[in-house]
């Protein structure tokens, strides 16, 4: 890790669906200075950001990621994220770049999206860029 990357500190909800991405991009996060609640898809990630609320101790940011064969996509659990707590902040990630919501992620409600694979350089600005928005 390169010695500019900044320390961030808050809460990140991370959904994908691949185990090992999964636990890379959260070591990352935690290594970055976050505190990461991982889920495997949508439904799980509704539950963990539902819980988060009820306990008064909410998420900052959630990751998810766009695709999720078999299981809750990103924008579907966007969706009922808003449902929760209309001022989420959540950012899409995929490795398809086709995707309409990808390259129109702001009409989506999305606050950034993220390419993987991603560089811990762009998953940190990105999300410190997330965090510090109004």
């Amino acid at each position: 890790m390169k010695d500019e990357i900044n320390k961030g500190k808050g809460r990140i909800l991370l959904m994908d669906d691949d185990d090992m991405v999964r636990r890379v991009s959260g070591k990352i996060l935690e290594h970055l200075g976050y505190e990461v609640l991982p889920a495997e898809e949508g439904r799980k990630a509704i539950e963990i950001y539902q819980k988060a609320m009820d306990d008064k101790n909410p998420v900052d940011v959630v990751l998810l990621d766009l695709t999720v064969p078999g299981g809750m996509s990103g924008q579907e659990t966007f969706v009922e994220l808003i449902k929760i707590d209309k001022n989420v902040k959540a950012v899409i990630c995929s490795g398809y770049s086709s995707d309409p919501v990808i390259s129109q992620y702001k009409d989506a409600g999305f606050k950034a999206v993220v390419q993987k694979p991603y560089t811990v350089e762009k998953l940190n600005f990105i999300i410190s860029q997330v965090i510090s928005e109004p």
